[in-house]
């Protein structure tokens, strides 16, 4: 396994990819010797740009690539939700799937399902329930969004 990383670290990382995996916090504890990580780290630092400017810049901008995603004349739908899922999976690991609890909770769904269960590992488990619902909605509306325009 140490081989695995170090491979992929000295010979498939430039030197300034190197110096931002470096620079990570937790790169020597965690990422250095388990190649999942180290390849998901590489996979991160090369989607932000702008990481070193200031830490909410990265947030923000794969939240903006996320939303305004569109499909291209000569691309495929398939390509096109491929490339979905890549900003898709960079932005949950900067804001992970929770950044709708809020929002699901003040819905009148949720009002509804905490008025109709009678304990509260009932109300727990229909409240998971519709922010999970949510997350995938908004997730299956941004698809289509970006498949709908040229």
């Amino acid at each position: 396994m140490n081989q695995a990383c170090s491979l992929t670290f000295s010979t498939c990382c430039s030197k300034l990819m190197q110096g931002r995996l470096e620079a990570l916090p937790d790169f020597e504890q965690s990422i250095r010797n388990d190649p999942v990580k180290l390849l998901k780290a590489i996979k991160n630092c090369m989607v932000e740009s702008v990481r070193a400017q200031h830490p909410l810049i990265s947030v923000t901008e794969s939240l903006i690539r996320l939303v305004n995603i569109k499909m291209h004349d000569q691309e495929s739908p398939i390509e096109c939700v491929k490339q979905f899922k890549e900003h898709h999976d960079v932005m949950i690991s900067h804001l992970g799937k929770d950044s709708l609890d809020y929002h699901t909770t003040q819905t009148q769904a949720c009002k509804d399902a905490s008025a109709a269960s009678d304990t509260s590992a009932n109300i727990s488990a229909a409240k998971k329930k519709l922010r999970v619902a949510a997350w995938d909605q908004w997730m299956a509306h941004l698809v289509m969004k970006g498949s709908d325009y040229p």
